[in-house]
């Protein structure tokens, strides 16, 4: 053979020459043969070449993409020729991911302000707390310049020890509408991946858990923030769940709990696989809320079905822009008002339809804002201008509602026309 297994040719034996001898011409024309035989094959890699007689087999052989034939690639090498070019793939490109306002930017209700309680902090991203901690959890601003916004739970009076069923964690739940793309609780179950940037004052193991609505589904991994307030990108990726019950309509496809703290009770035995039964972290978990010095904070939250993720210098890139997000968010909580025209059906009541920007998850409660952001009333032609003291909706629909409201005086059949900025809220979350 002209080469051998390495595709390293060597002279084939007894063809050196020797001064002042006859050359043999079996052994000559066996070199000569070698070296014709060697010509005509595809010239491996280690000696400049392909490796291949065609083009499609070349392209394989050197790891590049043609457009002479189909190819096959393992998803290894599919990972890093996509880093190579800085492409997306085609998972991460299903509309910048199931999560809703993953850059946190919108924050209907609270704005900047902060909350102590089981509460929303900002819209679709709710606060859940049990022991004698006390926390402050909001919007902030300021820690990075491609993601204006981020979720912040600052400690302000710490519990350096635990109780079993004590803990501080924020979850984030996903429709199920969203969510069936995964088709989870079948056979053929997809992956998902979440990718979000950490900038925790406190270094150490924290939790990522996935649960179903049941509670009795959950899938618990951890990440390490290893810089005291150094912001880090994290990609985790999660098996699909073969079974289990999970919401595959406008119910919660699915909660995805970050950890804080998490006393023992709730701590899953193991990490890292599907189990049954409902806990909200995995062994290691730090004590998050053991220093008033510790501020937690995430931020360019995206979870995307299959196993890749943008790059930490792509990920601003993939985040829906603010008006877009504004519109999801609405879906499960919107503010209005303005102007509406309606009557008074008795001395102290009157009634209204009021629109609802975009439809919403399923038919809202409506009640009173509870900041006024303007002037909140009833303009009652030859009345004038009236306090709106409580907000009650009916016949609710999924796209406008019949608001009762309470206010004083007025004379039943009287026309009046509500208006102020955003008087009233309509809630459909999940």
């Amino acid at each position: 053979m002209p080469r051998d297994g390495s595709g390293i040719y060597t002279r084939p034996p007894g063809t050196n020459a020797v001064a002042d001898t006859t050359i043999e011409s079996t052994k000559y024309n066996a070199n000569v043969a070698d070296v014709e035989a060697d010509l005509n094959a595809p010239r491996p890699i280690i000696a400049g070449g392909t490796g291949a007689n065609n083009a499609v087999d070349a392209a394989n052989n050197l790891g590049v993409v043609t457009g002479k034939g189909a190819q096959t690639f393992t998803e290894a090498e599919k990972a890093v020729a996509r880093n190579n070019i800085a492409a997306a793939p085609f998972d991460a490109l299903a509309y910048n991911g199931m999560q809703v306002n993953g850059s946190m930017e919108v924050s209907q209700e609270k704005g900047l302000a902060s909350t102590g309680s089981n509460s929303y902090i900002m819209d679709v991203w709710q606060l859940y707390k049990g022991g004698s901690m006390v926390v402050a959890a909001s919007q902030g601003t300021g820690v990075s310049n491609s993601f204006p916004y981020h979720l912040s739970v600052a400690t302000t009076t710490a519990q350096p020890s635990l109780a079993s069923g004590d803990g501080v964690l924020v979850q984030h739940s996903i429709e199920g509408w969203r969510t069936i793309r995964c088709a989870w609780s079948n056979a053929d179950a997809r992956p998902v991946t979440i990718a979000f940037w950490s900038l925790h004052s406190r270094t150490g193991v924290y939790s990522v858990t996935i649960r179903n609505v049941a509670f009795n589904r959950c899938y618990a991994t951890t990440y390490t923030h290893n810089v005291s307030n150094g912001a880090q990108y994290n990609t985790i990726t999660i098996p699909g769940d073969t079974t289990g019950t999970w919401d595959k309509s406008n119910g919660i496809g699915m909660n995805i709990l970050f950890a804080i703290a998490t006393g023992a009770t709730n701590v899953a035995p193991s990490a890292n696989a599907w189990l049954a039964g409902n806990y909200q972290a995995a062994p290691g978990q730090v004590n998050g809320v053991d220093s008033t010095a510790n501020v937690f904070r995430i931020y360019g939250v995206v979870v995307l079905p299959g196993t890749q993720a943008p790059t930490a210098a792509q990920s601003p890139l993939i985040m829906r822009p603010y008006d877009q997000e504004l519109v999801m968010c609405q879906r499960y909580y919107q503010e209005v008002g303005g102007a509406f025209a309606g009557r008074a059906d008795s001395a102290s009541s009157a009634q209204g339809i009021v629109g609802l920007s975009t439809p919403m998850r399923a038919p809202p409660t409506v009640s009173l804002t509870s900041t006024v952001k303007g002037t909140n009333g009833l303009l009652v032609p030859g009345v004038g201008v009236l306090n709106v003291t409580a907000v009650v909706g009916s016949h609710m629909t999924t796209d406008h509602v019949l608001i009762n409201l309470t206010t004083t005086p007025v004379t039943a059949g009287n026309t009046v026309v509500g208006y102020g900025n955003y008087w009233c809220k309509a809630d459909a979350r999940l």
